[in-house]
Parts: C-alpha cells; structure tokens; sequence
C-alpha cells in the first residue's frame, strides 16, 4: 500500500492509496477508528456529491471514506497498458481493491449510479467485505443478457447522451463543452433543483474512454478504445 496526502481545491483533506491497477484519490473525514462507511459517486458527479452527506456521519462518528471513480479527479491508472473500463465488473473490483488496499474491515458502502453499481457487485459478490448496502435508484447490477432489448420511449430518450459518446461527434462535443454539458444533464435530471454552484470541469485524460466502455452495453458501432485519451476532469 502507497499512500499520500494533500489538500485539493476545495481545501478538503484528500488522500491516496495504490490498489493494483490505481492510485485512487478519496475524501476521509470522522475517527480513525470508527466503523467504515464508504460513499460512491455516478456521471458525472465526483466526491463532493457528498459534501452534505459525510459530515453529519462524521460527527456521528463514522469513519466517512469517499473516492474518486476510475477516470475522476486525481484518481489515476497506474499503467498505459491498462484497459480504460468502466464495465461493472471494473467498477466493483476498484471497491474492493480500495477496500483491501486500507485494510478496512467490513464496510457499509452506499452508492448510486456508477457507485452504486459498484457498491451491489462487492456486496453481492464478496459480501465479507460489506457490513450493508445502501443503494440509490434500486438495485444497480445491469443485467447485460438483455441490455440489448428496447426500453420505452421516455426512458431511451433520457439515454440519449450514452449513444451521443458513441460518436466522434461526442467525443469532440463532451471534450470541447464539458461544463455546459454536464450542467445540462443535472439540469435535466433534477430539474426543480437551483444550482448556485457548478463543479470546475478541465480536460482529463482517462474518463471519455471509461465513458464509452461504461455505455458499451448499447451495442453501437464505436470507435471509442482503451487508448482514448480526452475526457473531462471534474472537481
């Protein structure tokens, strides 16, 4: 285990541990020596999805652990060579690596969308590993078998962005318009919600491949791979 520390831009205390495939950056707030509690993020949100949440476990005495997703913030790949997945299959061993990495005992992780998926893989698979789950948005293990089936109207439409990343286009639009891009998407999404503050996005290497293996289940024509190296950085 390799682990640094520093203060990051919103000057919370952020942390990294070295797992096998990544150097994963995490928030960490609350006793040493409290029961673990880790919190995972979705897209295209980041740690501070939390910063309303980790406090008030915090003081209850949680030790509060939130990381940076593969391909978020200074979460970085250890080598060029490694795949830039974001199947649920990466996403649940990232946990549990992260988990084994900092030597936790069994943990309540919590998560939605991508950390959510994230969170019922570890549970489901390597349940020693998890005290409970609490998952946001129903049971998130996406049943791949039937991926490929159809939805309804209403919710294909809402899935527009995931085949948008499936094109050039995308890649350049998403590269190039990041930041009004994801405020459009939380705006869509929560559309009652006023945002006071929008998450300062830069280009990142990394994340668009994770994107495009992350939506990979819609089964388009892509030429999105391993070695795509734009994306967005949000912190």
């Amino acid at each position: 285990m390799v682990m640094t520390e520093f203060v990051d831009v919103e000057t919370a205390r952020v942390r990294i541990v070295r797992t096998a495939t990544l150097d994963i950056a995490y928030q960490e707030s609350g006793p040493s020596d409290g029961r673990p509690v880790i919190l995972l993020h979705g897209f295209p949100d980041d740690v501070h999805a939390y910063d309303r949440v980790a406090p008030p476990l915090a003081a209850a005495g949680w030790r509060v652990l939130v990381p940076y997703l593969r391909g978020y913030g200074p979460t970085r790949f250890l080598s060029g060579q490694t795949p830039r997945s974001g199947q649920q299959a990466a996403l649940g061993r990232d946990l549990a690596d992260f988990i084994d990495a900092l030597g936790l005992e069994p943990a309540v992780v919590a998560g939605y969308d991508w950390g959510g998926r994230a969170a019922c893989i570890v549970a489901a698979l390597w349940p020693e590993r998890a005290a409970g789950l609490v998952t946001m948005g129903g049971y998130n293990v996406q049943n791949i078998a039937v991926s490929g089936n159809p939805a309804s109207p209403a919710a294909e439409y809402r899935s527009w962005y995931q085949w948008y990343f499936h094109t050039e286009r995308g890649r350049a639009g998403l590269t190039a318009n990041c930041r009004p891009f994801c405020r459009l998407l939380w705006e869509l999404w929560s559309p009652n919600y006023r945002f006071e503050v929008i998450p300062k996005i830069s280009a990142k290497k990394d994340l668009f491949s994770v994107l495009c293996y992350q939506f990979a289940t819609l089964r388009l024509p892509s030429k999105c791979h391993a070695d795509l190296s734009g994306g967005i950085f949000l912190h």
